[in-house]
């Protein structure tokens, strides 16, 4: 069985720093074991795609995401509102690299409540947990289609944004502009900065697709989840996954049990929250291995996905390949 682990908010860059070598060498010790890295543009859509049964396809996260929104919300449209903190220099503008932010639930309730009071004449935002938000459109006639928004944020950390961003419909492109000026002096952001954190400079809206009807379930639960990103919310709404419970730690997985756990760092407990990763993830997952308690585990670090394999098999399968040649060869 396989068992998916997220961190969208640890980058490969991240991981791969002498700063993460020292605060997280089991992580270090896991990727020795990973088959390759694949850098993936939104790694939702793949991981739907993983979760999918044979055959069958699952649709656009951000439709999977605005099934956890309570049935009586009238939405046609939705997108994801990712908060991220942009820098604007004198010609250009680009993404810190830790731009993609991981808010407290109250903080995007907040955000929530002031849009939906200053500027929701052009649709709603919902605050679901894990620092995102969806925006939600009641309009029939709201232009949707997966083309019409931008990528995953977690793709841009550190980058460059290039000058047709955002590529969204003219009035979500208005809507955007005038959120950017709005964030500026909201009271969550003067909080943020008072504790050292980066504030949010804008909503990325990105992923829009329509709302899926209500009856768009599975036949059984067949995935269990721990972690409270919207998507496994979704998920579970739909009958694809248990309801989420909360991701303490591998331990709270039974040996061969399938599921999918994402999981988030604070930036509010920095060197102790990645410590924490590493004694309640990392090492366990590598002993897991060790043991053959999974098939095989899938690991993802923001916008990158490692497939991991028991350590060592491959040497062993080598050396008694070769010993069977050498054998032959001497018969002969």
């Amino acid at each position: 069985m396989t068992l998916h682990v997220v961190i969208p908010g640890l980058s490969a860059a991240a991981a791969d720093s002498a700063e993460a070598s020292r605060l997280l060498p089991e992580l270090r010790r896991l990727l020795d074991c990973a088959r390759g890295r694949v850098d993936e543009p939104d790694w939702r859509a793949a991981l739907l795609r993983e979760l999918s049964p044979a055959g069958g396809a699952l649709p656009a996260p951000a439709s999977v995401a605005a099934m956890a929104l309570p049935p009586d919300v009238p939405a046609a449209a939705v997108w994801f509102a990712q908060p991220v903190h942009q820098i604007a220099g004198m010609s250009r503008v680009h993404l810190h690299p830790q731009g993609v932010l991981q808010l407290r639930p109250e903080e995007c309730g907040q955000i929530a409540a002031a849009f939906n009071r200053d500027l929701g004449g052009a649709g709603t935002l919902h605050a679901l947990g894990d620092g995102l938000l969806l925006a939600t459109s009641d309009s029939a006639n709201a232009q949707c289609d997966r083309t019409s928004g931008e990528e995953d944020p977690l793709h841009w950390c550190g980058r460059e944004l290039s000058p047709e961003f955002p590529r969204l419909p003219p009035a979500l492109r208005r809507l955007a502009a005038e959120t950017e000026m709005w964030l500026h002096e909201l009271p969550v952001n003067v909080g943020r900065t008072r504790r050292g954190l980066l504030p949010v400079t804008r909503l990325w809206l990105w992923g829009g697709a329509s709302c899926l009807p209500r009856n768009a379930v599975a036949a059984a639960p067949g995935w269990a989840a721990a972690g409270t990103d919207p998507l496994l919310h979704g998920l579970a709404a739909m009958g694809v996954c248990h309801e989420p419970r909360a991701a303490s730690g591998l331990a709270q997985w039974a040996p061969g049990e399938r599921g999918v756990a994402v999981l988030t760092v604070p930036a509010e407990e920095g060197q102790a929250g990645l410590q924490a990763l590493d004694t309640q993830w990392f090492a366990p997952l590598r002993e897991a291995l060790e043991q053959c308690h999974h098939e095989q585990i899938v690991l993802r670090l923001g916008a990158s996905r490692w497939q991991l394999r028991r350590p060592g098999w491959l040497r062993r399968w080598r050396r008694a390949l070769g010993a069977g040649s050498t054998r032959a060869a001497a018969a002969r």
